[in-house]
C-alpha cells in the first residue's frame, strides 16, 4: 500500500504540473522553465543526500526522463489551449512502457494489465477527437514514448541503487542538458508572485514528484506505476478547470472517463493492492 501512496502523490503533484506550467509560460520560456526545474530539483535533493557520481546510465536516464520529456511538455504547453489535453497525450506512455517491458525486461504482460492499458490509451485517443488537435500535439506523444523508454531504463539498470543520490545526478544531468536550450531562447519575467509559483513547481513536481515515482516503479514495476499514473490528466483537467477555468470537451471527458475505466479493471483483474 507504501507504493500507492507514493503514486498518489505523484499524480496530485503532476496534475497540478501541467496548468500551472501553462500558466507560468506568460512570464518565462518553456526552455527556462524545463532548465530551472532541473537545476531546482538538483539542489533540493543534494541537499539531502550526496549526488551518485554520473556516468553513461546515469545520464541516458537524466535526460530522457527529466530533460527531453519535461523540455517537450513545456513546449506542448506554450502552443496548446488545454493544459488537459497535453496531459492526456503524454499518458500514451503507458502503452510505450507495456511494450518496451515486454521487449527490454522480458515481463510477462497479464491479460488484465493488456485491457486495462487499452481502454486508458482508447480514452487518450478519444480526448483527442472533436477539433482542435494539431501537428504539436505530436510532441507530448513523443515525450510519453521518451519518458517510457526512460522508465524501463531505469528499472533495467537502477534497481538495486539508493533512489535519491540517483534522482539528484539524473536532475544535476538533465540541467546541464536543458542549459543551452535555455539560454537560446530566453525569456524571463521578474514577477514575485511568477517567481515563487516557478519554484514551488521545480521543487514539487521535479524534486519531491521524482522521488516519488521512482520509489514506485522500485516497488510496484514500470508497467503498474505507469499504469496508475494514467490518473494525471483527470487531475490535471480538474486542475485546469478551477486554475485556468479550461473546461473539458465532451471527447475530453470521455476519454478521462476511459483512463478511469482502464484502471479500474487492472484493479479487478489483480484482484487486490500489493
Amino acid at each position: 500500500m507504501r507504493a500507492y501512496g507514493y503514486l498518489l502523490g505523484v499524480v496530485i503533484i503532476w496534475g497540478l504540473a501541467y496548468p500551472l506550467t501553462k500558466y507560468l509560460t506568460a512570464y518565462f520560456s518553456p526552455t527556462f522553465i524545463a532548465f530551472f526545474r532541473a537545476a531546482i530539483g538538483f539542489a533540493v535533493l543534494s541537499a539531502v543526500a550526496k549526488p551518485a557520481r554520473p556516468d553513461g546510465k546515469t545520464a541516458a536516464v537524466g535526460i530522457l526522463n527529466m530533460g527531453a520529456t519535461v523540455l517537450l511538455i513545456n513546449l506542448s504547453l506554450l502552443f496548446a489551449k488545454s493544459p488537459g489535453l497535453v496531459s492526456t497525450l503524454m499518458y500514451t506512455q503507458p502503452l510505450f512502457v507495456l511494450l518496451l517491458s515486454a521487449i527490454a525486461l522480458k515481463a510477462t504482460v497479464k491479460l488484465g494489465e493488456a485491457l486495462g492499458v487499452a481502454l486508458g490509451v482508447a480514452g487518450v485517443i478519444v480526448s483527442t477527437m472533436g477539433g482542435g488537435a494539431c501537428t504539436c500535439d505530436l510532441l507530448p506523444v513523443l515525450g510519453g514514448f521518451l519518458w517510457a523508454l526512460g522508465t524501463v531504463a531505469y528499472k533495467l539498470w537502477f534497481t538495486d541503487k539508493p533512489v535519491l543520490p540517483i534522482t539528484a545526478t539524473m536532475n544535476g544531468v538533465a540541467a546541464a542538458f536543458l542549459l543551452p536550450t535555455a539560454l537560446v531562447s530566453y525569456k524571463v519575467s521578474f514577477s514575485a508572485r511568477a517567481l515563487l509559483l516557478l519554484i514551488a513547481l521545480a521543487v514539487l513536481a521535479q524534486g519531491v514528484a521524482w522521488l516519488l515515482w521512482f520509489r514506485s516503479i522500485r516497488e510496484l514495476g514500470p508497467v503498474r506505476a505507469g499504469e496508475i499514473s494514467l490518473l494525471v490528466p483527470v487531475f490535471s483537467y480538474l486542475f485546469s478547470y478551477f486554475m485556468l477555468g479550461s473546461t473539458p470537451t465532451l471527447y475530453q471527458a470521455i476519454g478521462s472517463a476511459l483512463i478511469l475505466l482502464g484502471i479500474s479493471t487492472i484493479y479487478i483483474a489483480a484482484g487486490k493492492f500489493k
